[in-house]
């Protein structure tokens, strides 16, 4: 008898614990609005390349990403794979693995083990150099992003 006593408080506690402790589901649970664009770079569609919206601390909810297709147009989707971005600003970080002699990546290789290379500049590839920002509305926004290969 003593050890049903003991066992419900702490399965209690223990229920609680877990319901409570998942920031991460709260921080999940922002609402989303729809994001989209399109990357190019030196006015070409820029297609395979992964486009990530980190937060700044003001920003409620998590990163959105999206990768470029055949036109460089992207959506953006949240790690739960629900479409859209929290409105909020955030610092855009595009990048684009490649092997080193530019050519896509081969399809049974992951781009480690390939020894894929970034192709793109620090300042849109690197998540603490990037100089790319955008601000989303409460309505969302379609974005364009223009690269170019070389500072000027």
């Amino acid at each position: 008898m003593r050890l049903c006593h003991l066992v419900s408080p702490v399965l209690l506690l223990t229920i609680a614990f877990l319901s409570g402790c998942s920031t991460d589901t709260k921080q999940n649970s922002a609402k989303l609005v729809p994001v989209s664009g399109t990357v190019t770079l030196d006015g070409q569609p820029l297609a395979g390349a992964s486009v990530r919206f980190n937060p700044d601390q003001k920003t409620k909810g998590l990163a959105a990403y999206g990768v470029t297709d055949q036109d460089g147009k992207f959506e953006l989707k949240d790690r739960g794979d629900r479409k859209g971005a929290p409105v909020g600003h955030f610092r855009v970080v595009i990048t684009k693995l490649a092997m080193p002699d530019g050519s896509p990546i081969p399809k049974d290789m992951d781009a480690i083990t390939a020894g894929a290379t970034e192709q793109l500049p620090a300042n849109y590839s690197d998540p603490t150099k990037t100089e790319l920002t955008a601000d989303v509305p409460e309505g969302g926004k379609t974005f364009e992003f223009k690269l170019v290969s070389k500072k000027k």
